[in-house]
């Protein structure tokens, strides 16, 4: 059984040319009602898709921005373990 794709996103993800990767953000351009944070996953999954296309490596800033989430989490819970021996 094969699934339909019919989000912009997954459509971009999939898109076998370049110039179908331009046309499906146009088509994107016409959804007026989408937020800033749709636009920009779109704008992400098209970059990516691109690069593989290309052959080409993305890079990753969401990974750097983890690993200080995890310290500050880290930081919160030795905080809150201090709280409780007092």
């Amino acid at each position: 059984m094969s699934e339909n794709i019919t989000g912009l996103r997954q459509r971009l993800l999939v898109a076998k040319t370049e110039a179908e990767i331009v046309n499906l953000l146009e088509e994107g351009l016409k959804f007026e009602s989408a937020s800033g944070v749709t636009r920009r996953r779109w704008k992400r999954a098209a970059t990516r898709r691109t690069a593989s296309l290309k052959g080409t490596k993305v890079e990753v800033v969401a990974a750097s921005k983890k690993v200080a989430l995890e310290e500050e989490v880290e930081f919160v819970s030795a905080k809150k373990d201090r709280r409780k021996r007092k």
